[in-house]
């Protein structure tokens, strides 16, 4: 669970909390952060992992996903009004997918991956219950390399696919952001 910090302290922001908090505030509707949402009291608090929390975390849920068919295990760390952070670790190439109302923002904490996104999903199944589409792959889908460090935005509606090599693996911290679509 991450650690509840009074905002008054001096306490330095990890660099994946900073980076995932300024994503976040990134996607915002214009508009939305408007100088009297901002509150006035000096000890909210904030959530915070620091790269040992998340080690840690990664560990219990690398031992998930070595036991895992799919090779992937994910936590929800914390839920907001409008977004959601994960951790997420896979040792497999995952599925297609595509979500109808959420945007992922990914900052890749270990390891290397190839991103498909776009394209078409093959043998697409729509999920009702989450609006969420599921499939075997991707085709005509563009590729972009994955490495530790990197920060990736994906829009709500854009298919999607994790491919890993043989041997790899992946820890990235994921920021599931509300997007609302007007026809």
């Amino acid at each position: 669970m991450a650690r509840k910090v009074d905002q008054s302290m001096q306490t330095p922001l990890s660099r994946t909390t900073f980076l995932a908090l300024a994503g976040s505030l990134l996607l915002l509707p214009a508009g939305h952060a408007q100088a009297s949402a901002i509150p006035s009291s000096t000890s909210v608090a904030i959530d915070l992992y620091s790269p040992q929390q998340l080690q840690q975390r990664a560990a219990a849920l690398r031992a998930q996903a070595e036991a895992s068919p799919s090779g992937a295990a994910s936590e929800t760390l914390e839920k907001y009004p409008q977004h959601f952070t994960m951790l997420a670790y896979r040792n497999k190439s995952g599925g297609a997918e595509v979500h109808a109302r959420f945007a992922d923002v990914f900052l890749i904490e270990a390891g290397s991956a190839t991103l498909e996104s776009g394209g078409t999903v093959v043998d697409p199944k729509l999920e009702e219950a989450t609006g969420e589409t599921r499939g075997s792959a991707l085709a005509n889908a563009r590729l972009q390399q994955l490495h530790a460090g990197d920060i990736v935005h994906i829009p709500a509606g854009v298919p999607h696919r994790m491919k890993l090599e043989s041997g790899a693996t992946l820890l990235y911290f994921v920021v599931k952001v509300q997007e609302s679509r007007t026809p």
